[in-house]
């Protein structure tokens, strides 16, 4: 009975979560509009259109933009410059840092 309910009332209910507007002077954005929005957002991001446009629901309802984390480069000249025996000796003293002295945990 429940079930038979809602979608009566879904059927009745007009707009753009339940279904196509048939009038579009009762749109507030045109349909390419909203495409160049989404594929904009999505290209600066370098995210699919469907996860752009889950963010712009979500900012949307939460009324928060989501944060992305900042890329620093300060470091970048360091990658790829150890030669093997550098990057072993590296990982040896790394291991003695990570032992657990039993004595600090009595």
């Amino acid at each position: 009975m429940g079930k038979n309910v809602c979608n009566k009332r879904r059927k009745n209910q007009s707009g753009p979560l339940f279904g196509e507007y048939k009038d579009k002077a009762k749109r507030k954005i045109s349909v390419e509009k909203m495409k160049m929005v989404i594929k904009s957002k999505a290209a600066r991001k370098h995210v699919s259109l469907g996860k752009a446009v889950v963010g712009m629901l979500e900012e949307s309802v939460t009324g928060k933009q989501k944060t992305q984390s900042r890329r620093y480069h300060d470091l970048d000249w360091l990658f790829g410059t150890w030669n093997k025996k550098q990057s072993a000796d590296f990982q040896k003293h790394l291991a003695e840092t990570r032992k657990i002295d039993p004595e600090l945990w009595e």
